[in-house]
């Protein structure tokens, strides 16, 4: 079983000196408060935006981007401390250190760590495509405004627009509930490039025998020396077109990369001040003097800070140093990018060369024709067509594995059908839901509706995914449900839907978070862990001491 948990969640708002820690239990959490308005919905969505998923809206007056994030996740009983600041994502772990270039390769590094492989279909090229971590948490979290409007998974995050509208959120859900179609999609991308290697090979075949007949019924040689050598002069002269345009293409290739090495020197040197900084302010150094290496000009402390516009502040120092490691790591992955393409450009460039040379030292073109032509010609054929067979026996074993995938999946969905049937009127009772009877397994088109009886639909078949993916999935990550109650709702109903959140949420087997106001409580008595919390959510006194346990993170690999 694969499994996050989340442990531990730090906020430092540094601008206004304040901050704040919440600890959580592996298992049911309420987060509660007075009254509305003091701080639940923006530490539910905190929780899911240190996660590194990108919400599209937040209460007024939290701004996540001016915050530093620190979450301590367990996942598959190894803990990580994962560190967000604004777009700037990190993690440190007991093997590894490192800063992420981008969302995408933390994502990446997130699936790994989960033994997960989610691909979705991307709406601009329709080929499958990483998922961002918005999309893997999509069917775990429902945010309080954004997921009461009847667009199922859809309208929480930022960045699912990336996806076609046939892959998401179906292809999310078949993955946790092992539907998942990736499997298949593999198999058919192998199948396809095997057909298309398949087609190849016919056609140099097809040439092949072409070459041989020409060859075989062909008797005037002159005529064809001829020929032939005035097409190598022809050869020649493009040859050499080509290696002018290829020389003139590694200069221009090779004045990108000197700039981007002069960029790279730079970006190093403001780290290694920055460092040096961060040194001074450890150490409680009076004065510390960096010397530049460009200008050769000596810097004070104090220098260094207004050149580097920072004030003497070492979390802010180390988030400086953060952002110039990201853009390092960029212009690395770009300098190693160039001298690639200038390798393959002198490649090429070798090999034209090699022809001409090639070509310039034949003295007889009939050595081009002997007697051995046809022999060798067959001999190509014959392996071609052993490749063919290969090929072919590799084709019908895909097309097999992928009908028995196929198979599978229908009848494991079929099965499902009737877990889904079960739990969806079992919690339509509870509820009083009354306008899902139509609604079957795995359609995730729009509810309508309005009021509370819209809330009662979605909050319904949002429970009965969650059931299902919990009883399901070998995946277990953490649910939560921001508050449901956005209208006026009577007491009866009120009454019938905290019920469901008792009796199914928060006892489902992964971790869960809810949010609720103290005087509903009187409806839960599952047992959860209490988190109270107090307007405002970021306190002053609280700010020195859990500044000092955010990380400072460096890349090690």
């Amino acid at each position: 079983m694969n499994k996050l948990v989340i442990n531990k969640l730090l906020i430092v708002d540094h601008e206004n000196k304040c901050a704040n820690s919440f600890c959580f239990s592996d298992t049911s959490n309420l987060i509660i408060s007075q009254k509305n308005g003091q701080g639940k919905s923006s530490l539910v969505k905190s929780i899911y935006f240190a996660l590194g998923a990108n919400l599209k809206s937040f209460p007024k007056g939290w701004n996540p981007e001016k915050y530093i994030f620190q979450i301590e996740v367990l996942i598959n009983n190894e803990i990580f401390f994962i560190k967000r600041h604004n777009k700037v994502i990190s993690v440190q772990g007991a093997y590894e250190s490192r800063i992420f270039k981008d969302f995408h390769e933390y994502s990446i590094w997130l699936q790994a760590k989960l033994n997960m492989k989610i691909e979705l279909v991307a709406t601009k090229s329709g080929k499958p495509i990483i998922a961002y971590v918005e999309a893997i948490l999509s069917p775990m979290y429902i945010d309080q405004d954004r997921g009461w409007n009847g667009s199922l998974y859809k309208d929480t995050f930022d960045s699912l627009g990336l996806y076609k509208s046939s892959s998401f959120p179906i292809d999310v859900i078949d993955y946790y509930l092992g539907l998942s179609k990736n499997n298949i999609l593999d198999k058919e991308s192998q199948y396809n490039s095997l057909i298309n290697d398949k087609e190849f090979i016919n056609g140099k075949i097809d040439q092949i025998r072409d070459v041989y007949k020409s060859f075989q019924i062909e008797k005037n040689i002159n005529e064809i020396l001829v020929s032939d050598s005035k097409n190598l002069q022809l050869e020649i002269k493009q040859y050499i077109e080509q290696t002018n345009k290829l020389s003139k293409e590694i200069q221009l290739v090779t004045n990108k990369l000197e700039a981007k090495k002069r960029e790279l020197d730079i970006l190093e040197q403001d780290r290694t001040e920055l460092k040096i900084l961060l040194t001074s302010i450890n150490n409680r150094f009076e004065e510390i003097k960096y010397k530049c290496s460009y200008c050769q000009s000596v810097l004070s402390r104090g220098q260094s800070l207004v050149r580097l516009d920072l004030d003497d502040n070492r979390v802010l120092i180390n988030s400086k140093i953060e952002i110039i490691t990201q853009k390092i790591e960029k212009i690395k992955d770009d300098i190693a990018s160039y001298n690639k393409k200038i390798k393959h450009i002198n490649e090429i460039y070798e090999s034209y060369q090699e022809r001409v040379a090639s070509i310039n030292s034949v003295t007889d073109i009939e050595s081009y024709i002997n007697q051995n032509v046809l022999n060798e010609l067959k001999v190509l054929e014959l392996h071609e067509v052993e490749k063919c067979s290969l090929l072919e026996s590799k084709i019908d074993k895909i097309k097999k594995e992928i009908s028995s995938l196929k198979k599978r999946i229908k009848s494991e969905a079929t099965n499902m059908e009737g877990e889904f049937e079960v739990i969806k009127n079992r919690l339509s009772v509870i509820i009083g839901s009354t306008g899902l009877d139509l609604r079957s397994f795995r359609k995730f088109n729009k509810i309508t509706g309005s009021g509370t009886n819209l809330n009662k639909d979605l909050l319904t078949i949002y429970l009965v995914y969650m059931t299902m993916i919990d009883n399901q999935s070998r995946f277990k990550l953490p649910f939560a449900i921001d508050s449901f109650v956005k209208n006026e709702t009577d007491r009866d109903s009120l009454r019938a839907m905290f019920n469901a959140i008792n009796s199914s949420f928060l006892r489902l087997e992964n971790q869960t978070f809810f949010s609720i106001i103290e005087e509903n409580l009187k409806y839960i008595d599952s047992p959860s862990k209490y988190i109270w919390i107090e307007y405002p959510l970021l306190r002053k006194d609280k700010f020195s001491d859990i500044n000092e346990l955010i990380i400072e993170v460096e890349n090690s690999i």
